[in-house]
Formats: structure tokens, sequence, C-alpha cells
């Protein structure tokens, strides 16, 4: 406000004078904050305000929160300008400190999500008491398990455990008691019962958390215990309301992105809306996780920008509290990453402006000169998703689907490129345009054989080998120009198997081809990291392979047939590579192998052999003879034997592969 011709900012806590005086400057000064390294300050002759000024705002949400990579902790001051103040935005110490603090923190060791097995670890318990852990299917297991949430010794324990964690962390916010990210309810007697009678498995879950909160209430009276609303918890009780220092995460994972959730165009969309209206009607400590990013391919194209602010809206009308939307929090250069992380953050403080002017004012200053051409793309891109063929666009979308047309990628290729030309002169925003650019590239490539860890086959019309080539060059060449910070995929093998398989494309000829060999370190991409590790071996083809650990015989490795570019109804043959580290007078199987189809249950092939049928040193082992199918997979495993009675093997002491070959049979 100005006040006898002197400019006032004021602020609830030093943080919200901050925002004061990012708006002036914003709003006045004609200062943009774009990206963590595109900030625009306008040369002006004169900083002016009106006389009259007079502004006061309120945030739509009192928790902003969002994970884009460029929002996080490490930028604090960037995620400040944009008014975030949530956890994963304000470093805890002197730099969060230096910005207002964090007002919103979950307590060490407890976060917002997935801790029952933290609380409550089946791997230290599961033995001696298999009651505490969920019944399914009439038997108590361990494995993507919940807790048995009716059983008293359960909440006995987890409180204990809920309280020791408080105790030593009074001052966060929130306490995270919640179910683990899969299905495995309990389906006990007691809990069947309840659930029964609430009519939604959160039944359990809410008195669960209900009795240990009022616990909590006794000794930390100002502590949030949060809870989600996910998946299998998602639909309200009918009988039992949170406490009031309870907090319900509502998330929005099923949902489709490409279209508002309140227009309930979409089934899973019309079934959200229900469940947050029921959720609304029950607590006043609402919290959404809401998913703006395609976590299968981060670069693919996710038009989910017209839905942002109508959701956005729903979940304030709805009396959420507290809003995450989730992105891509490891990597850079997402779909329109910097774009959507700057638009949200606008309009989590005030999801009523109107979003065109916000969209004009961040193409001209992220993109400068080259804004009509990204401008364009983003509304091809967009439109895409109210396309009659658009269909459900969730946040696993693969990139091989017709709703992005191959004449919309060569389009867009074309834009970037007069983009491209529009900036070449300024470093800066000739990267901003690189990295836009990459965007269509990624998905051309994924759906290319360059994405194949293995290629068999003499359809060579499958691509354009050059063009491609050049296309996965580019793309590697962005990763290493972003500082190696893009995510292809959100799952850390699926990520580093789609930079190794690019690799071998370039490295390779590539054509119509009877057999392919895939050695060690890309194999070591499909291996479960507790059942082998990948070692330099002499014997080994480039001196390297994959040890399988004699202390298991669980399957623990896996080659996906949509990983391997085959004509479809032609047979195929895999062998593996291979050398058994007997031991002296060891006997009994050496290794398990073969090919399983997934979806129809049952085996394409397999082979036993016995240590004594292995011979010495690395050997071919043909495993089976099969016609490729989508769900089918390539697997082994280190031989069976008592482990009652054996701590590992008594037949060796290890298998090491070292290549694996696939070739047509015929």
């Amino acid at each position: 406000t100005v006040q006898n011709g002197r400019l006032f900012i004021t602020g609830g806590g030093p943080r919200g004078a901050l925002y004061g005086v990012y708006e002036l400057l914003e709003t006045y000064g004609g200062v943009g904050w774009f990206a963590s390294w595109r900030t625009v300050v306008p040369r002006l002759d004169v900083f002016s305000v009106p006389q009259n000024l007079d502004v006061s705002q309120a945030p739509a949400f009192a928790m902003r929160m969002t994970s884009w990579y460029d929002t996080k902790r490490k930028n604090a001051a960037f995620a400040a300008r944009l008014r975030l103040n949530g956890a994963t935005n304000i470093p805890e110490g002197p730099e969060g400190t230096k910005y207002g603090g964090a007002p919103f923190r979950f307590g060490h060791g407890l976060g917002a999500c997935h801790t029952f097995n933290h609380l409550l670890p089946p791997e230290l318990h599961f033995r001696d008491h298999p009651e505490w852990y969920s019944e399914v299917g009439g038997v108590r297991r361990s494995h993507t398990s919940q807790l048995c949430l009716t059983n008293p010794d359960v909440l006995r324990l987890v409180t204990s455990n809920v309280l020791e964690h408080i105790r030593r962390d009074p001052d966060a916010t929130f306490f995270g008691v919640s179910q683990n990210d899969w299905e495995g309810y309990c389906t006990c007697a007691n809990c069947a019962a309840v659930d029964a009678e609430e009519e939604s498995h959160a039944g359990t879950n809410i008195r669960f958390v209900n009795a240990i909160a009022e616990a909590v209430e006794k000794e930390f009276p100002n502590v949030f215990v949060e809870t989600l609303a996910y998946q299998y918890t998602r639909k309200p009780p009918t009988k039992t309301k949170p406490r009031h220092n309870v907090v319900v995460c509502l998330c929005t994972i099923e949902c489709a992105f490409n279209s508002p959730l309140a227009d309930g165009a979409d089934a899973a969309n019309a079934a959200f809306l229900k469940d947050i209206q029921g959720w609304a009607a029950l607590t006043d400590n609402l919290y959404i996780w809401d998913y703006t990013t395609n976590f299968r391919n981060y670069l693919h194209v996710f038009p989910n920008v017209g839905a942002l602010g109508p959701n956005l809206r729903l979940f304030r009308d709805s009396g959420a509290n507290y809003v995450l939307e989730q992105g891509d929090g490891d990597g850079k250069h997402a779909d329109f990453a910097e774009l959507k992380a700057w638009l949200i953050a606008k309009l989590l403080w005030n999801p009523d402006q109107p979003v065109e002017p916000l969209l004009d004012r961040f193409f001209e200053g992220y993109y400068g000169a080259a804004a009509p051409f990204a401008r364009q793309y983003f509304e091809e891109a967009q439109a895409l998703g109210n396309a009659p063929t658009a269909g459900h666009w969730g946040i696993y979308s693969d990139t091989d689907v017709p709703n992005v047309p191959d004449a919309f990628l060569v389009r867009a290729t074309n834009l970037w490129s007069q983009a491209a030309k529009a900036v070449q002169d300024n470093p800066d925003l000739s990267y901003n345009v690189r990295m836009g650019a990459a965007s269509p590239l990624y998905t051309m490539a994924a759906r290319s054989p360059a994405g194949y860890v293995a290629w068999i086959t003499r359809d060579a019309s499958r691509c354009d080998i050059e063009g491609t080539r050049q296309m996965v060059q580019e793309l590697l060449d962005c990763q290493k120009a972003s500082g190696n910070r893009i995510r292809w995929r959100e799952s850390e093998r699926l990520n580093k198997l789609r930079t190794a398989c690019w690799e071998h494309f370039l490295s390779r000829e590539v054509g119509p081809q009877d057999r392919d060999v895939v050695h060690a370190d890309m194999l070591a991409l499909g291996m479960n990291k507790k059942s082998g590790v990948l070692v330099d071996d002499p014997g080994a083809i480039d001196g390297r392979a994959l040890k399988l650990l004699p202390t298991h015989y669980a399957w623990c490795f896996g080659l996906n047939a949509a990983e391997i570019a085959y004509d479809p109804g032609v047979r195929y043959r895999v062998r593996f590579h291979l050398r058994v580290a007997k031991k002296p007078g060891g006997s009994g199987e050496a290794f398990w192998a073969g090919v399983y189809d997934g979806l129809r249950r049952r085996s394409c092939g397999q082979i036993e052999p016995k240590v004594e049928e292995t011979g010495d040193g690395y050997q071919w082992h043909d495993i089976a003879e099969w016609t490729p199918e989508p769900g089918q997979y390539i697997w082994i495993g280190p031989g069976r034997f008592d482990q009652a009675v054996h701590p590992e093997s008594p037949a060796h002491d290890g298998i090491f592969i070292d290549a694996l070959e696939i070739s047509r049979a015929e």
C-alpha cells in the first residue's frame, strides 16, 4: 500500500513480506522468474507504482507444494519467488530460514506416504508374528503386504513407534501413517467386517489412524497424523470421520488429465469427483496429491495444461488446505516442465486468474524471439488431449499410441527448427529451445528400433536408420548439455535401460538381422539388485559378467518381449553364455532358465541342468525355442536347493553370465 507518499510492504511473517516484494517487482517492474536459470529484468528509466496503490492478496491454499525438479529445495530462492512453501521446496537450516522457513514439514523418518513397512518392518517381525500382517486369500504374507489394522498389538506397536518419531522431531507439522505402495490389504474376518460396515477399505485405515492420532494429541497437541486416501482406500468410509488432528491425503493417480476432473467425461474422473465430495464432507483437513506429468515417459506429450486451473479450483472449492502437484522431481526438461512448474505455482496462489495472459508472459520470457513457434507447437500438443481419439490420458501413457500421430511429430520438429533459427545468436534462449525440441524427438526415438534391447527382424521398414541415429545422438547430446539431469523414465532401471539401448543402437549396424547378442552391462539393467551383481571377469566377453548369487534360487533376471524387436509369428531361439563356479564335490542343480508367458501363466520352455552337465568355463546353453508374444519374458535363476538345510547352494558359488543371444530359429 502507498500512504503519504511512502510504500509499505507487509505480510504474514518474513515469507509473506517477501511475497509482497516479488509481487511488486513482477507487476510494476516487469521482472520474470521463469526458471532457476532464466530471469528477465527489464531496463526501466523509472520504477513507479500508482499513488493510490492498496493491494492485499491471500493464497487459495495454505500449503502450496510442487515436486518439479527446478522448484525443489536446492533452488530455494526460485521456489520462494514462485511462492511455494511445501517441504519439497524449502530446505531446512540457514538457507531455508533466509527465505522465511518451512511452515509445513513432514517429520524425519515418516514422510508423506507409504510408511507401514517402516513402522512395523515385516523382515524383523513376520517370522514370529505373521498375524500382524495382511491375510490375503486366507494366508498371512510378508511380501507386498499391508498391516492387519484390527490387531491390537499392531495398533500398540505402531502408536509407540509414531510417538518415538515425533519425540525425535517435535517441531514437524505432519507425520505419515499410511499404506504401502501396493494392494495386499488385509481380508481377515475382523478387517473384512469393519470394511464391510464402512463400505470401504478406508474404514479400517481411518479407525486405525484415528486411534493413533488420539494418543498423539495427548502428548503433541499441535501435530497432525497424515494418511492416504489412495487406490483401495480412496473411497471415503460411510460411518467414521477422521479426527481433527488427522490429515487425509487424497490422490488422483487413476485419473485422466487431458480433461478437468469436474467434467466427469472420463469414468475414472467421475469416480474421483464422487470421492472428493465424500471426503470434503468428512474432514476440514483435506490434502490433495495431484499428478502433473507422464511418469512412464517424462518427455512424451502430456496435454494437461487446460485442466490445471479447473482442477485446482475443484480442490479449493472442496475445502482442501494442502496441495502437492507432483511433477518430474528427479530431472529437467520433461514435456514443458518449466512452463508447468511456473504456471502451477501461479495457479496454486490464485486458481481463478485467467491462464492465457500467463501463457503469453511465459512464452515471451522463456523463449524470446522463438516464442511464436514454441507457442504453436504447444497449442497443437494441447489440442491432442481434446481430439476425439484422445481417450484416457493417464500418468503412465506409453509413446506407441495413436493419440500422438506421426504427422504431428513431423510438424513439431519443423516448428522447433524454426524456433532454433529465431534465437540462434542467443545461447541462453537456444538452450531452452533445444530442450523443448527434445520432446517430440524422444517420442519418435522411443517408437523406433533404437528403444529395443535386441533387434532380430527382417522388417527393415520399421525405421529410417540414419534419421533415427541423428535423433538418438541429439537426445544423448541434450542429456549431456543438461548436466546429465534429463530423466527419460521414472524407474531408475528403465531410465538407464533407455540410454543403454540408444548407445547400443549407435554402436551397431541395424537392419535385417538373424541374431543379436546382448552383453552383461545391459543385462544388468534387467536384474533384481538383491539377486546378483555386475563384476569384472577376465574370462568374460568384454571382461564383465553378471554374478547370480548362490544364496537363493528365485528368478533374478527378466528381459520382456516388449524390449525385443522381432517379426510376429516367427520362431526364435534364446541361449545364455555363462559359467558355473562349481564347488569341489558339489552336486545339484546349477541354474534354471526359460521363457515365461505372464499373461497366460504358462512356460514356453525351460532347462534345469545339473552342475556336472554344465562343463568348465563359459559355455553356450540353449534355453528355449518359442514364438514371441506380448507379456512374455526370458528369465534365469541360480539352481534350486533346500534352504532349510543349506544357507546357500551346495552346488556352486555363483553363476556368471556374460551374454544372451536371441536368433531366428528358421
